[in-house]
């Protein structure tokens, strides 16, 4: 368990040192076709287990950004609410517009038959979003995370304990 947060707390190191560095510059010309809003708010769904939510992302700097999401998530027999908090590095420098790849922190309520209780969960985010007529959103992503809470070695197939991954898409506007 020590070796994996230090792997975690490891890779996000390296991420923030590559992609915050602010040196890797893309094609200027494609920066000015680029949507240019500050804040976004998106519906999202990521699967298998049918995770669902509302999620803003606030731009902090042309590389930076910071989200919010509020879920519900359905994973046979199980629920779980909660929310998460995502920071995003946006590697072209045009942050809520290009290829991202960012850490975030979970925490939900896990609602089961015989499977409750709070967990909290880190992981890493990885997507591209599309701005389109500088107002509408599309975001293809990946998830990847690791979940820690009671009765771990039980609920590893639940997705609350242990690792899990998620697939998603994410559509909603720019302002």
């Amino acid at each position: 368990m020590k070796r994996l947060f230090i792997f975690i707390l490891f890779i996000f190191i390296i991420t923030v040192n590559i992609f915050s560095d602010g040196k890797i510059i893309y094609k200027s010309i494609y920066v000015d076709e680029w949507g240019k809003g500050e804040n976004l708010v998106e519906l999202i769904v990521i699967l298998p287990g049918m995770l669902s939510g509302v999620r803003y992302e606030k731009k902090i700097e042309d590389n930076l950004s910071f989200s919010a999401l509020i879920f519900y998530n359905m994973a046979g027999n199980i629920s779980s609410s909660g929310g998460r908090i995502e920071g995003n590095f946006y590697i072209h420098n045009h942050a809520l517009n290009s290829f991202f790849i960012g850490p975030f922190l979970s925490l939900y309520n896990l609602n089961g038959s015989d499977r409750t209780g709070l967990f909290f969960g880190s992981g890493i985010n990885v997507g591209y979003r599309w701005i389109i007529d500088n107002f509408y959103t599309v975001t293809p992503r990946m998830t990847v995370q690791y979940g820690i809470g009671p009765e771990s070695e039980e609920n590893i197939r639940a997705g609350a304990s242990g690792f899990s991954y998620g697939i998603g898409l994410s559509g909603g506007i720019v302002f």
